[in-house]
């Protein structure tokens, strides 16, 4: 950008706080690995920190993909059905059934 344009480029240390919040937390993502590994195993903190990374990129991802539809659409909240339609665009066709089974489920339980 030019000097004056009145925009501002974000600091090193308030990008690097934004990326912070961006990313899902840690205790969520290693509550999640042990649920579905037996009481003995241990995870490495390498590991953790890799699949909280690629998490966070994959939900970032999926809803990005909502997002466009919505923009194209000129809606400003992404649904539920949004994001099924570009987990459906972006072919994980298997998670399509359980996750509208879960909506369909939540939505029943008023919450």
């Amino acid at each position: 950008m030019a000097e004056g344009s009145g925009v501002n480029k974000p600091s090193s240390s308030s990008t690097n706080i934004s990326r912070e919040l961006d990313v899902m937390p840690l205790a969520v993502v290693t509550r999640i690995m042990k649920s579905v590994l037996p009481k003995d195993v241990r995870i490495r903190d390498g590991a953790k920190k890799s699949v909280q990374q690629l998490v966070t990129e994959f939900i970032l991802y999926v809803t990005a993909h909502a997002s466009k539809k919505c923009v194209d659409e000129s809606r400003q909240k992404i649904t539920g059905e949004d994001l099924i339609g570009a987990m459906k665009a972006l072919k994980f066709d298997d998670y399509i059934e359980p996750l509208t089974l879960h909506l369909k489920k939540y939505r029943e339980s008023g919450k």
